[in-house]
């Protein structure tokens, strides 16, 4: 599914969306995997990382040859590693993200990782969706704009956080290039490691936007384990073959 052109594509704006990469088979499986652990947690509806070591779908899809592959391919690598996976449900009310860049907190490589996000529900500005500033990628880690009174607002029962407060500086010639990545379940965003990228509140009364995210990094590439994150490297390529039982 991804060819040299879309390579070129995502390498020039930093953001690629596959359309309904995803079945609604495999959207189905998630959603009902994400009811059975939220259903566990004490703060409904609470972000979780790593939940693939929680629930054997969240496994499975993160090894997703058509996932891992188009990974490998937009990363400029043979193969990939898994890193990290999170789950969100971003209910109605819920709070956004600020403008953030993935590698301020992996500390790898320009463009060795990638995050993929899988919508599992329809996103719009409306609920909530991510939105970016293609090209932004290209300008390096940007400076912090430490903002006290809105830090760790959203802090989830497993110490998650969602570092608000912390938001990069966006340069100006980016001011009018904001961008809203909407999509329908079933879609998948591809997001390099340097682009600036968040989200707004959910402001509809009732319409979730969750979604399930894996990271995955180019194989060989070293990265910061995160004292919350705690990344590790995942064999996603024997995964797929079972290798993660």
């Amino acid at each position: 599914m991804i060819n040299e052109s879309i390579i070129k594509q995502f390498e020039e704006q930093g953001v690629y969306i596959a359309r309904g990469m995803l079945s609604s088979e495999e959207v189905a499986d998630i959603r009902a995997a994400m009811d059975q652990i939220n259903a566990a947690q004490e703060k409904k509806n609470s972000a979780v990382f790593h939940p693939h070591e929680k629930h054997s779908v969240f496994k499975k899809i993160m090894t997703l040859p058509k996932i891992t592959q188009s990974a490998a391919k937009l990363v400029r690598g043979e193969k990939v590693q898994g890193l990290q996976s999170a789950m969100y449900f971003k209910a109605p009310g819920s709070l956004g993200r600020d403008a953030h860049q993935e590698n301020f907190y992996h500390r790898t490589e320009p463009g060795a990782t990638v995050t993929v996000w899988m919508a599992l529900d329809k996103a719009d500005p409306d609920n909530g969706a991510m939105w970016g500033y293609p090209g932004s990628h290209r300008e390096g880690i940007l400076p912090i704009h430490e903002d006290k009174e809105r830090m760790n607002l959203d802090t989830g029962d497993q110490g998650f956080k969602k570092d608000r407060g912390l938001s990069c500086e966006i340069p100006q010639k980016y001011a009018d290039k904001k961008t809203f990545l909407n999509v329908e379940p079933g879609d998948v965003i591809f997001v390099h490691n340097q682009i600036i990228h968040g989200s707004d509140e959910n402001r509809t009364a009732d319409r979730f936007r969750r979604a399930f995210i894996c990271v995955y990094i180019r194989e060989g590439c070293e990265f910061y384990q995160g004292d919350h994150a705690k990344r590790k490297p995942i064999d996603v390529q024997s995964a797929a073959m079972g290798g993660l039982g």
